[in-house]
């Protein structure tokens, strides 16, 4: 007798449950909290129909068996509930990743518990205990059952908790939904604290009261009480936009509309008819396309009335695949697109200013290391050349130190301005002779630096051995007197160690070594000598 009673029970529990599911199914577009109700639903009709099974047979392998199928499925209900509380407290809530995998790990641990269990017997027991009515064999639960059991009160606790403090602050159409919540979720809750507390072995029927209450659940809120969410009308919503929204016919004219429409129709058309139902679309916006699927336009001044108009179309069906018409939504994007323009015109503006002071600063930067008389880089560029390569070490150079001979000689003879003129002729002559990396420079009055790389000390003696003979023979003409103009030089190299002060100095003496020997020669620094000496060998 008990038996078959329990048999029914569960096998109806089982049945409404899927109804339950499916219902929630077709309408889980609607809200967050009927989403929720698919997951209890169908966590449901598993739980009954493990249930069911559980019931169905007397062998005690297979009572555990069916006992321990449900509790995956308990799980499922657990976090449905849980959901089913925000989405009720909060109506813009939705369901992270990060909150569904927090919500996925105990239902896991328990799933891999239960398939181990036959190893550990933490979960159910081996032994079974006999009903005292009935005769039903009930499974003996472990350690971990209670743990499951556990933390399954507690999120319950926390959910109805936050139901609870958030009904106090609610308005009377919200707090109705969530007291239909807690009188629904309270009684299977206290029911299976309950059956677990049981100091006699009884049947678990948490699962048909949880079947009823997602059933109430169901027709509550899918009734007036879920209605009164969102008590404000249709047209009162619409009267509070101001985009323009237009309901269209399958003819093409205004089937309704809003009062945003209306001003914005009577500003486009002024000479319309009172009512504005039943005009052609086309007499407002033109010929404008109107297809089976969802559409924007800009329409920049069409009718030459000074009006942009960006409109979106949007496909009215009856939710069977059958087309209704269509809705618009207008907006006038007369003063956006001005200003769009304004803006591109002031970008523009200041790409074009950015530009010029960009090739200014350029200009400036370039000025400021390059020696005014010359035109070759100076002291300041040379220096700066010099710490770059010394630092980075990856790169042989050689420098050389050119003097003008008896430069003072020449200003004193000839005045200051031919001077600056045989300045200018050597700096001439250095720099077509230099190579695309090189560096030549003014390094201070008559003197000249060069940084000479990828030449060996033979090959870097021999070009300035070239250079010194070209000048040599190209004097400079002042005021009809040609002037000899020649140089001395001091050359040493950087092979990877010394510093700009260093490298100075050691040119700095091979030139003076060179002015002693008779100036208009050059010579190496002691390091570069026994190197071109070695390699001569």
């Amino acid at each position: 007798m008990w038996r078959q009673a329990l048999v029914l029970l569960f096998a109806v529990s089982a049945l409404v449950a899927a109804a339950v599911t499916v219902k929630s199914w077709r309408r889980r577009d609607a809200t967050a909290a009927i989403r929720s109700l698919v997951l209890i639903g169908a966590g449901t009709v598993v739980w009954a129909v493990a249930d069911l099974c559980g019931v169905l047979t007397a062998d005690p392998a297979r009572v555990v068996l069916a006992k321990a199928a449900v509790f995956p499925a308990v799980c499922a209900v657990i976090a449905g509930v849980f959901c089913l509380c925000l989405a009720v407290v909060d109506r813009g809530w939705r369901l992270s990743r990060r909150t569904l995998g927090l919500l996925a790990v105990e239902p896991v641990l328990v799933s891999i518990a239960i398939a181990t269990n036959p190893w550990h017997h933490l979960f159910v027991l081996a032994d079974v205990r006999t009903m005292p009515v009935g005769g039903l064999a009930v499974p003996v639960f472990g350690p971990l059952f209670y743990a499951h059991a556990l933390y399954s009160n507690v999120l319950l606790a926390i959910s109805l908790g936050r139901l609870v403090m958030a009904r106090r602050q609610a308005p009377p159409a919200h707090r109705r939904v969530m007291e239909l919540v807690l009188v629904v979720v309270v009684p299977p809750v206290l029911v299976n604290t309950v059956v677990n507390l049981s100091p006699v072995p009884v049947v678990d029927v948490t699962v048909v009261v949880f079947t009823f209450s997602a059933a109430l659940l169901v027709w509550g809120l899918q009734r007036r009480i879920f209605a009164d969410l969102v008590p404000v009308a249709h047209q009162r919503i619409l009267a509070t936009i101001d985009d323009a929204v237009t309901v269209i016919d399958l003819s093409g004219r205004v089937l309704d509309h809003n009062p945003a429409a209306e001003r914005l129709a009577r500003r486009l058309v002024p000479e319309l008819p009172a009512t504005l139902i039943g005009v052609p679309v086309a007499d407002l916006l033109g010929h404008l396309t109107l297809t089976g699927s969802a559409t924007e336009h800009d329409i920049v001044d069409a009718h030459h009335r000074g009006i942009d108009l960006n409109v979106r179309v949007n496909v009215l069906d009856d939710g069977r695949g059958g087309h209704l018409g269509w809705t618009l939504v207008v907006r006038d994007t007369t003063e956006t697109n001005r200003q769009r323009l304004a803006l591109e015109d002031a970008n523009r503006q200041l790409r074009d200013q950015l530009h010029t002071i960009e090739l200014l600063r350029a200009d400036l930067a370039e000025q400021a290391v390059r020696d005014t008389l010359t035109g070759l880089h100076n002291r300041r560029h040379l220096m700066a050349a010099l710490h770059r390569e010394v630092s980075l070490s990856n790169r042989a150079f050689t420098l050389v130190l050119i003097d003008i001979d008896h430069f003072k000689q020449v200003n004193d003879t000839y005045g200051h301005a031919v001077g600056d003129e045989v300045l200018t002729h050597v700096a001439g002559i250095l720099a077509d002779e230099m190579r695309h990396d090189d560096i030549v420079s003014r390094h201070g009055g008559e003197e000249f630096v060069l940084l000479l790389f990828g030449a060996d000390p033979a090959r870097a003696r021999a070009r300035i051995e070239n250079l010194r003979t070209r000048l040599a023979a190209t004097p400079v003409d002042a005021g009809g007197t040609p002037v000899s103009v020649t140089f001395s030089a001091g050359l040493t190299g950087f092979t990877g160690t010394g510093t700009p002060a260093t490298l100075l100095a050691e040119a700095d003496e091979a030139l003076y070594r060179a002015k002693r020997n008779g100036r208009n020669r050059v010579e190496l620094a002691g390091t570069m000598a026994a190197l071109s000496s070695a390699g001569s060998g």
